[in-house]
């Protein structure tokens, strides 16, 4: 069988794969298009609870380090340090990584082959957010590292064009940045209805849990709503401890009986609960990890392609896949009583929502499909290349 890059490729990520969130889907389609492309390839990964340090899929192997230090710059840096023992194991023909410690471990000095990062986060920004008590020298740390790395990367990939401005703020050259946005399939519109579904109507929340997201906002605009009786469905792969404080806000605000969760499920499982629900919800807090660092929300794109409208947060990351009354309405971000009234309006239109769904599957079949984010990541790796 004759390949795209003759030769291995590397795939480095500080995620555990898989994983039951939106990350694991873009780096399953990322990675197995590019290693998929070579003679042979290395997908390196974090690893889970049960997942194996070592395993073969086809052409493919895939190592995980097992980081157990408390410290979240520690395990980061252990997995650098096993990124680079990967490197220095084989002489790559091309190689990707999703973060610092990734990019720089296949920046080595003796290297022949390019390195392209794909900026999905920065972790100056997002760490800020996710550990609120970091001390600034670790964040100054990080945003050092962050700037080396992409002073000397051969290329940047990124999922939006909000971070894709980003990048460019912190001196990348325009020509070294592509967008590639996130894509989605497009799932049966005949999919059977999940068995443990509510009633019609319900809303429907997918994915993680991080206050950026604003799920809380969802849940208070849900109160203001409660004379409507619909349920809100979360498809989420967040623990126990995570959700507690979300479930015990819910009872509260007397909403915990239209609070249902549902553990993250298979592909297949998660866009039954799209297509079956009147619109999602996708209330991004307006917080620097949004709009400063940006992002392209997995949940967004999923939901448009399930031909499911979605409601949102009026800020650029949405913007760019849900344009205002064109497939779904935007409401300004950390005001439930907005959101709410959102919700009522598009209850209250039928036609309205199948409308917006039909444009949203329509835009995601001709723009946002997975080949195509996966033939544009191929392009950037060939043309480093020469081929």
């Amino acid at each position: 069988m004759s390949h795209a890059i003759d030769g291995g490729a590397l795939y480095a990520t500080h995620d555990r794969f898989p994983a039951p969130k939106g990350a694991s889907t873009h780096i399953a389609r990322f990675a197995g298009a590019l290693l998929g492309a070579a003679d042979h390839g290395l997908l390196h990964c974090l690893a889970g609870d049960t997942l194996p340090l070592h395993q073969q899929e086809g052409g493919i192997l895939i190592r995980r380090t097992a980081a157990t230090e408390v410290h979240p710059l520690a395990r980061a840096e252990r997995f650098g340090a096993d990124v680079a023992a990967s490197v220095a194991e084989s002489g790559w023909t091309t190689t990707q990584g999703r973060d610092p410690w990734s990019v720089m471990a296949l920046l080595a000095d003796d290297r022949t082959w390019p390195v392209v990062h794909e900026v999905n986060g920065l972790p100056s920004i997002e760490w800020a957010e996710t550990y609120p008590r970091a001390p600034r020298a670790d964040l100054q740390a990080l945003d050092e590292l962050e700037r080396w790395c992409l002073d000397r990367v051969d290329a940047v990939i990124t999922p939006s064009a909000v971070t894709a401005t980003a990048l460019h703020d912190r001196g990348v050259p325009g020509d070294r940045i592509t967008v590639i946005p996130n894509g989605a399939d497009l799932p049966d519109p005949a999919v059977a209805r999940p068995a443990d579904a509510p009633a019609d109507p319900y809303l429907v929340y997918v994915g993680g849990l991080q206050p950026w997201q604003g799920v809380d906002v969802a849940v208070r605009a849900l109160s203001r709503v409660r004379d409507l009786d619909v349920p809100l469905v979360l498809v989420t792969g967040a623990r126990r401890r995570q959700l507690r404080p979300l479930l015990q806000l819910a009872r509260r605000l007397d909403v915990g009986d239209l609070l249902h969760v549902r553990t993250a499920q298979d592909a297949t499982a998660t866009s039954a609960w799209l297509v079956h629900a009147t619109a999602s919800l996708a209330p991004l807090r307006d917080t620097p990890r949004n709009t400063v660092q940006g992002c392209c929300p997995l949940k967004v794109v999923e939901s448009l392609a399930a031909g499911t409208p979605v409601i949102g947060s009026d800020l650029p990351v949405i913007r760019e896949e849900v344009p205002d009354g064109v497939h779904g309405l935007l409401v300004r971000p950390d005001r439930p009583r907005d959101l709410a009234r959102a919700i009522r309006v598009a209850l209250d239109a039928p036609d309205a929502l199948e409308r917006w769904g039909s444009a949203g599957r329509a835009h995601v079949a001709a723009n946002r499909t997975w080949a195509a984010a996966e033939r544009a990541l191929l392009a950037v790796h060939l043309g480093l290349l020469g081929s």
